[in-house]
């Protein structure tokens, strides 16, 4: 009787552990990825990498003027047109369309915040202006049926980022209010996972003084790590311990020595929140980094 009382609750754990994953996932209105190990995408001259997605079979890679399709190990499968006059900045997908936080540098920085949206061969579909948004639409992230979208720093005297809430169709429901710290940018990114909301910001510079701000749906009392993920992250399933894992992406500039262009790179690795740390799970990749 305990032995068949004790499978049960083996049983039990591990299909609400399972039930967990794809309420998440539903909440996201994408599956969950699950990659092992790092790689590099494909190198693109376009721009930089600034946020990407997934559908759950394919990576979407948003450089700041042209967005990239590859697949979950950086092959690339399409190239979308490239927007000379947008900054197209963070993304996330749901119910099968792409959306993209977009900043039209051919307007007044007060008309130039917009969402795109595409399809999953990347034809654009809609432009959505974003009048709330007064400077720069940074990134943006969909949770149980609101899309949360990060904005620049609007001033260098600015004492606060902000994050906007909106409905699944765009009505504009909040705007929460989060410290500035070291960040001369404002926020770059944004992922939900496991109750949490990650906001990736460059530091004073766009070097290797990023960090991430790990913050409730209530977006209050915000707790800062030095780990960089400005250059985009994604939710991934979880670890067997029920730690959050996520796959981010880190800039990687290559040099033809006979040349003097540089091919933009980015190098995707698995990471693990645990102990209040990210945690690198490539041990070649940490041990470079001094992460693991």
């Amino acid at each position: 009787m305990r032995i068949l009382f004790a499978a049960f609750l083996v049983f039990f754990a591990l299909f609400a552990f399972a039930a967990a994953e794809e309420n998440g996932a539903m909440e996201r209105g994408t599956p969950l990825v699950d990659i092992k190990s790092s790689f590099f995408n494909e190198g693109f001259s376009s721009g930089h990498l600034q946020g990407f997605a997934s559908d759950g079979k394919y990576l979407y890679l948003a450089y700041s003027v042209k967005i990239f399709k590859t697949d979950l190990g950086g092959k690339l499968v399409k190239t979308g047109e490239e927007y000379e006059k947008l900054h197209l900045g963070d993304c996330c997908f749901a119910g099968g369309k792409l959306y993209v936080a977009v900043t039209d540098h051919s307007k007044k920085k007060e008309d130039a915040s917009y969402v795109y949206v595409f399809d999953a061969d990347l034809n654009l579909e809609r432009k959505i202006h974003l009048p709330e948004i007064p400077f720069a639409a940074g990134g943006m992230e969909y949770w149980n049926g609101n899309f949360y979208i990060v904005s620049g720093r609007e001033a260098k005297d600015a004492k606060l980022h902000h994050v906007y809430q909106y409905t699944s169709d765009f009505k504009f429901v909040k705007r929460y209010s989060l410290p500035v710290w070291n960040t001369s940018f404002g926020i770059e990114t944004i992922c939900f996972n496991n109750g949490n909301f990650y906001l990736g910001c460059y530091g004073d510079s766009r070097g290797d003084n990023g960090f991430t701000m790990r913050v409730g749906p209530d977006f209050e009392n915000p707790q800062k790590i030095d780990f960089n993920t400005a250059l985009g992250m994604i939710a991934m399933k979880n670890a067997p311990d029920g730690s959050e894992r996520f796959l981010v992406a880190e800039g990687i500039n290559i040099r033809f020595h006979s040349m003097t262009r540089w091919l933009k790179k980015a190098m995707f690795m698995p990471v693990r929140f645990s102990g209040g740390r990210f945690v690198v799970e490539d041990d070649k990749i940490a041990d470079f980094r001094g992460l693991k």
